[in-house]
């Protein structure tokens, strides 16, 4: 009994402090850096590899670095618990590569493949995000109403930051872009700053210059955007209609209406009203250009009212009424 009692201590002694320091004794080189799965824009002259041993080989313990299986750096004479920096004599493309360290004195070999059961992996890349189809939704827009600049950031590695550059009215802006549906960047400018510092409160013209985008790798690329929107004061226009003239006799159930808009704006979201009630619509009737509506429905015999409702953001005008 006392020698079943002794054997079991034995083994947990084995298990609980042996086994560790043994297993610990034969896993002695560690790799520092790059850690795993780092993404980086660096080559074999810039990136650093590091690693150590903790001096476990006796006698002189000479280190090679292997990229992808091949050795690319030897270092000899190597000191314990020192951390050795060295760099690669192979260059690699773009894509994943793995790394890890050998530790030899001649007579016995450490590995970090021991230790970490695999090699280290990093990712190369070298190829700036890219930028596209940058956008606006309007070029006028009135004072304190809401703008949305975007546009598509594409990159495999992964988007860090975008910023849009914006020359406004009161100094230079720089924008951090907020990422919406997929690759999609976008900055919002509106009376209280929109998405950052962007205000809307001054009337002017506003260059969007240019979109800074940065990935996980560390690249750059800088594209100008060269976009222009205006922030006005309330849309001043009339409203003139061209015909049918006034008190129009007419044998038509659905009689033609002419009008023009004159105003500042590119075009007019316009609405043809008969005896008050919507009959028809244009929503884009082009500025100082005669633009037509038929109404939607029949007009009965008889005697009818009639005018046109024209809107450009929160504005809107209507026209003199007449009747038919």
């Amino acid at each position: 009994m006392r020698s079943a009692i002794l054997m079991l201590s034995l083994l947990a002694f084995f298990l609980i402090i042996a086994l560790p320091n043994f297993l610990e004794a034969h896993h002695t080189v560690y790799l520092e850096s790059p850690s795993n799965q780092t993404i980086t824009n660096l080559n074999n002259n810039s990136l650093i590899f590091t690693y150590n041993h903790t001096g476990s080989l006796g006698g002189t313990v000479n280190c090679t670095l292997y990229i992808d299986g091949d050795a690319t750096n030897y270092q000899t004479n190597v000191s314990a618990n020192d951390s050795i920096m060295v760099y690669s004599n192979k260059s690699w493309s773009e894509g994943n590569h793995s790394w890890h360290v050998n530790c030899t004195n001649g007579a016995a070999t450490e590995s970090s493949l021991d230790y970490y059961n695999g090699s280290f992996i990093f990712t190369y890349d070298n190829t700036p995000p890219a930028i596209l189809n940058q956008s606006l939704d309007d070029n006028i827009i009135f004072i304190n109403s809401s703008i949305r600049l975007s546009t598509i950031i594409n990159d495999p590695s992964g988007v860090e930051s975008v910023n849009f550059l914006i020359n406004a009215p009161y100094g230079e802006l720089n924008e951090t872009a907020v990422n919406g549906t997929g690759s999609e960047y976008y900055v919002i400018c509106n009376s209280t700053g929109g998405t950052g510092n962007c205000y809307t409160n001054e009337t002017g013209s506003y260059n969007w210059t240019q979109i800074l985008a940065n990935d996980t790798a560390g690249n750059v690329n800088v594209s100008p955007s060269a976009l222009l929107f205006s922030v006005a004061n309330q849309t001043v226009f009339s409203i003139n209609l061209n015909y049918p003239l006034n008190q129009t006799l007419t044998n038509s159930n659905t009689p033609k209406i002419n009008f023009t808009v004159t105003g500042s704006r590119n075009f007019y979201n316009c609405t043809l009203y008969f005896d008050n009630l919507s009959s028809g619509n244009n929503d884009s009737a082009y500025d100082n250009e005669a633009t037509m509506i038929i109404p939607n429905s029949s007009l009965k015999d008889g005697s009818h009212t009639w005018y046109v409702n024209c809107t450009y953001g929160n504005t809107t005008n209507q026209s003199e009424v007449r009747e038919i």
